[in-house]
């Protein structure tokens, strides 16, 4: 795959303001694997301006809610921001660029598979919520240090990657989607080993190491976990799904799989 330019870096408005709101209106734990934000806690944020805090608690409805943070982006990116913001699109994108050939090596090594798509949309924002969102796009704190930045992409590479090759559609029969996202979200100890990972995750996260020290392929090591029947053991499964603890996003992607999977049934 050519790896030039793989990454593309802007700021909108809308999905930082939307991210916002997931943050300190709606909450967010990422498919009820219980970490997260709640509402509280994303109100009360240091990083956030004490105007703004004040503000957003006397809020009693979503549309007061969204003016207010309407507001925040409009200060923090329109106003007070030193650099203009395709400067620092630009700079980004281009730090990010010169590190593809850095990223894909950690991500073909992991996964024994070429990188599946030749772009990545990134969407710059002020808050350490970063959502991946079920494609090829993901958001990224315009903050972070370069060892951070690094991290988190390839944390989502990882993501991009796994969905693409072993996405909900193939599991659908015998995992609920919540079960999906522990076993989504374990693969990323092989690419990201310093992260700590979700409580959900901690034994499958170990199982890979192991069975990847071992040389097993990543369908392997699937294998290994559903006869093991490590996510059936999860205390929340439940014969019918309970959509009630995904967030937004993660019932978008849930739906999204679901049209992908019934319309190649079709074909």
């Amino acid at each position: 795959m050519n790896s030039q330019k793989l990454f593309k870096v802007t700021f909108s408005p809308e999905r930082e303001i939307d991210n916002l709101m997931e943050l300190v209106w709606n909450g967010r734990a990422t498919a009820g694997l219980g970490t997260g934000y709640s509402k509280e806690s994303g109100q009360n944020n240091p990083s956030l301006p004490e105007w703004f805090r004040v503000e957003i608690k006397k809020c009693k409805h979503e549309w007061e809610a969204r003016k207010v943070i309407s507001k925040l982006v409009d200060e923090t990116w329109f106003k007070k921001t030193t650099y203009p913001i395709s400067e620092i699109e630009s700079n980004i994108e281009k730090y990010l660029n010169s590190k593809t050939s850095d990223y894909l090596k950690i991500i073909e090594s992991s996964f024994k598979k070429e990188f599946p798509v030749p772009n990545v949309f990134i969407y710059l924002t002020s808050v350490t919520l970063c959502p991946y969102f079920g494609d090829n796009s993901f958001m990224l704190v315009i903050g972070s240090d370069k060892q951070e930045r690094d991290q988190a992409v390839i944390h989502e590479l990882n993501h991009i990657t796994f969905n693409h090759y072993f996405p909900y559609s193939q599991y659908s029969q015998q995992l609920t989607f919540r079960q999906y996202i522990i076993l989504f979200e374990s693969f990323t100890v092989l690419t990201n080993p310093e992260e700590s990972g979700y409580p959900a995750c901690q034994q499958i996260r170990k199982l890979i190491v192991d069975l990847d020290r071992k040389k097993y392929s990543i369908q392997q090591i699937i294998q290994n976990i559903l006869d093991q029947h490590l996510l059936q053991s999860d205390n929340q499964n439940s014969s019918t799904d309970n959509y009630s603890h995904l967030s937004f996003r993660d019932i978008l992607s849930l739906i999204i799989h679901e049209f992908k999977k019934r319309r190649h049934d079709l074909n």
